[in-house]
């Protein structure tokens, strides 16, 4: 059976899931009571132990035979790669967002002014600054590095249309075995 990557994420989660759910250390114990039949309790706990633990041990196997199955899949048609792309851009992206809140340089005669009102002072308060602070950044570059955030935006969008693309039109191959397995569980 042939699924394409996007399926196969959903698949991968809801085996998880069900794997999630088979609770093996509790299947491990068995209540007993002066009433029952203690080996018949004790083999019938242990039948369903083991049945439970093989079910789990091929749920694991098919999640990462597929997981394999996907990476390869990634790997061939540069999914991989594109998602390292994406990655860049994104923290890229980030820092010219940051940059370009920083706001712009003050004016020098305002830093001047300023500066001579500090040194004026003759007192010095907890509740007055001795400094002047101001942004390095001119207005040029601001804008400069807002639009530089826009293109960046633009190519990330871009970037994750191909990974949509690519998830959509790749495929997997599922085994017989692991499909029927897994439509056993009603997970297919």
């Amino acid at each position: 059976m042939k699924i394409n990557l996007r399926k196969a994420s959903a698949l991968q989660l809801e085996i998880q899931a069900v794997i999630r759910g088979i609770n093996l250390t509790s299947l491990a114990r068995v209540n007993l009571n002066e009433y029952e039949d203690i080996d018949s309790q004790i083999r019938k706990a242990a039948v369903t132990f083991k049945d439970a633990s093989e079910s789990k041990n091929a749920l694991i196997n098919a999640l990462y035979t597929i997981r394999k199955a996907v990476a390869n899949a990634n790997n061939s048609v540069g999914i991989s790669s594109l998602l390292a792309d994406i990655a860049l851009t994104e923290m890229k992206l980030k820092d010219k967002n940051e940059l370009a809140t920083v706001g712009e340089r003050h004016n020098i005669v305002l830093i001047q002014g300023k500066m001579e009102r500090i040194k004026a002072s003759e007192t010095a308060s907890m509740y007055s600054s001795r400094e002047v602070t101001t942004s390095i950044l001119s207005a040029d570059f601001i804008n400069a590095t807002a639009n530089e955030a826009s293109e960046l935006k633009r190519d990330k969008q871009m970037l994750q249309d191909k990974l949509l693309e690519l998830n959509i039109k790749t495929e997997i191959d599922l085994s017989d075995d692991i499909t029927l397995f897994l439509k056993s569980y009603n997970i297919l």
